[in-house]
């Protein structure tokens, strides 16, 4: 069950929603019942591991076969809606569909099939769900920096300690198009290609980060798996931080396998087993640079900031 802080639930009809976020790694369906009490529960969650990404950051189109099996998904995700009874389904899309030559055809025949409205949306709007998302659970009084790191985009939002937006900034460097670059140039390359996009990273917190007291709030299904790699291969109890020394020795024990065996040994899926070196590489950096002793991990996202921000009507997108 998670919280919302708001009066509206109290009157609001809608109670049932389904959210799509479609990411450059996946596509992830989830239901949501509003509670009384300002909470809301997950009913169900799906997520499908097309990687639109992989082709996208390539060519820059998404080709017709994954056009055809999103909305196959897409259908799906109705039945289960239906079974759920849900009242209303709200679908967007991220760094692959919204960087894609045809990305109004993708969005038109699924449309088209399924009635289903897909609304690709800007970096600063997916930057300003995963603020909502993680400002509403958040108590402490300390200035903090989000980092929401997917398979397109890397998103960077800087928070005062009244829980109000700096800036914030979408970077075109996630796992996706990080783990294209070490299947062709190798790791070296992969390394200065890193470096290049991050420094530019941490000249813009250096410009925009005033205190030098502040936290890091890590969100993502990869940070989400960093926690629990936590715990499987450093025996740690919690799954809600993880600290730049973890992240190191996470990275070399993981490194000593190959895919599909690292996939096999930490119980990893396939697709997040390739994803997962680039995605320690990149923490481990962002650790270095801001001298950061842990970044938390809170058990939230970007559906999380969809899901409050129907019920709530902040109109982010």
């Amino acid at each position: 069950m998670s919280y919302i802080p708001s009066k509206k639930l109290l009157t609001t009809k809608l109670k049932k929603i389904g959210i799509i976020d479609i990411g450059s790694n996946a596509i992830r369906f989830s239901a949501a019942h509003y509670k009384k009490q300002d909470f809301y529960e997950i009913l169900h969650r799906t997520r499908v591991p097309l990687r639109l990404g992989d082709s996208v950051f390539r060519t820059g189109l998404i080709p017709n076969s994954k056009i055809q099996l999103s909305t196959y998904f897409f259908e799906q995700f109705q039945e289960i809606a239906e079974l759920y009874k849900i009242q209303r389904i709200e679908a967007i899309a991220t760094s692959a569909v919204r960087d894609s030559k045809n990305q109004n055809r993708f969005v038109h025949e699924i449309h088209k099939k399924t009635g289903i409205e897909i609304k690709p949306i800007t970096g600063f709007q997916e930057a300003s769900l995963i603020h909502l998302a993680i400002s509403t659970h958040i108590k402490r009084k300390t200035p903090y920096i989000i980092f929401d790191l997917g398979g397109g985009s890397l998103e960077c939002i800087i928070v005062d300690e009244k829980h109000r937006i700096i800036n914030s900034k979408s970077f075109n460097f996630g796992t996706v198009r990080m783990l294209e670059v070490l299947n062709l140039q190798g790791r070296r390359l992969a390394k200065t290609y890193m470096d290049y996009h991050l420094e530019s990273l941490n000249h813009f917190i250096r410009d925009h980060l005033t205190s030098k007291k502040f936290d890091i709030y890590g969100t993502g299904g990869n940070l989400r798996r960093m926690g629990k790699l936590r715990r499987s291969v450093l025996k740690k109890r919690s799954i809600q931080e993880i600290s730049l020394e973890e992240t190191s020795l996470i990275k070399k024990e993981l490194s000593r396998y190959n895919n599909l065996d690292r996939a096999a040994r930490y119980k990893l899926k396939i697709d997040r087993s390739e994803v997962i070196i680039p995605s320690l590489m990149i923490f481990e950096y962002i650790l270095k640079k801001l001298k950061s002793p842990r970044v938390y991990l809170p058990d939230l996202a970007l559906t999380d900031g969809l899901i409050i921000n129907a019920i709530d009507e902040h109109e982010i997108i």
